[in-house]
């Protein structure tokens, strides 16, 4: 007997027409709106797509006004639609972890799930070019997209001109001094490939802020006092990096929190109400070592921190040294016992350069 379909009450009716708007969003490019309507309606009825393609199979014959080839063609949705593998809580079914600043791995990047529907009617040509879009425009959405699927994965992880095109963009930014020419020497002499150079060779990211988080323990009372009932304190404060491709950078020391910070961290920080930012210049070595100099707490003193580009996605920066010189060309150097390092924020909300 054929299992029969749970169709029944308003939530299948929901689930449909969630399921048409994702259909419609995937047709015209929008993947990640497509996704989170599919969800949507997987949410309501697990067996909305079944539905869908049953009522399709029913009314294809009245159908033919409809603008959508594939209402015109159940049999074609049907196929790719059993190729959508998703999972219980609706997201697509990938065998990669997500990452918190959208970078991909130097894994095995393959997706487990088949085609989507409307994927298969663009050419590779076509979806290489817009896999390059996102990812020189340094959307994260550009791994999201290529995790999708098994088709685009390959497209998206495998495609050398795609690496070439993001590691010739990002290494003739942080190596200014170096021209493109060399950067292909290197990642054909030094390196494996474009691909491999991008996962080892050091750069900066400028779509978010560096943040430190530094806390260490303070008796609370009078040094001269022996009494083991001295109150201790937690001192918590905070470093913010933030770095802009033409070579300056934002530096700011403070107890106040990310969620304060962050939204007001731009070049504008002081219209927007923060204080004591310091402005500063950044140059990256081939070698990791990053070096920042500029103005500090003190004046007519050149302040410079240096420190190292560490990480698998090249998202810490571990310290080195800091200090300072002053008129009379005197260094200082100051204490890194209670500094920790520092791990990149993607802040979505901030435009790329």
């Amino acid at each position: 007997m054929a299992t029969q379909l749970v169709t029944s009450g308003d939530n299948i009716d929901v689930a449909l027409e969630l399921f048409e708007k994702g259909i419609a969003k995937e047709s015209i490019g929008k993947f990640s709106d497509a996704i989170l309507l599919y969800r949507e309606a997987f949410k309501l009825n697990e067996k909305v797509d079944k539905v869908y393609r049953n009522r399709l199979s029913m009314q294809k014959d009245h159908d033919h006004s409809n603008d959508s080839p594939l209402m015109r063609n159940p049999e074609l949705l049907g196929q790719k639609l059993n190729r959508l593998s998703l999972t219980d809580d609706g997201e697509t079914s990938v065998s990669q972890v997500r990452h918190d600043d959208g970078e991909p791995t130097n894994d095995q990047e393959g997706a487990e799930v088949e085609g989507c529907p409307l994927l298969e009617l663009l050419t590779d040509d076509v979806l290489i070019h817009i896999l390059k879009y996102l990812a020189m425009a340094r959307a994260p959405d550009w791994v999201s997209l290529a995790r999708s699927n098994k088709r685009l994965a390959h497209l998206g992880f495998d495609t050398s001109s795609l690496w070439r095109d993001l590691s010739l963009d990002i290494y003739s930014t942080v190596y200014p001094s170096i021209s493109k020419k060399e950067i292909e020497f290197q990642s054909h002499n030094i390196y494996k490939g474009w691909k491999d150079m991008y996962f080892k060779k050091p750069f900066l990211k400028f779509g978010g802020v560096y943040i430190s988080i530094c806390t260490y323990l303070r008796e609370g009372s009078s040094a001269h006092s022996l009494s083991w009932t001295n109150p201790i304190h937690i001192i918590t404060y905070y470093r913010y990096l933030r770095f802009f491709k033409s070579g300056t950078c934002l530096r700011l020391l403070t107890i106040a929190e990310p969620h304060e910070v962050v939204p007001k961290f731009t070049k504008d920080w002081k219209e927007n109400g923060l204080k004591d930012v310091f402005n500063g210049f950044w140059t990256l070595e081939e070698d990791g070592k990053l070096t920042i100099e500029g103005e500090g707490v003190v004046k007519d003193c050149q302040f410079t921190q240096e420190l190292r580009v560490s990480g698998r996605r090249h998202n810490q920066l571990k310290w080195i040294s800091s200090y300072c010189i002053n008129a009379e060309n005197v260094q200082t150097f100051f204490s890194l016992s209670k500094e920790k390092w520092f791990a990149f924020s993607r802040v979505k909300s901030w435009p790329i350069e």
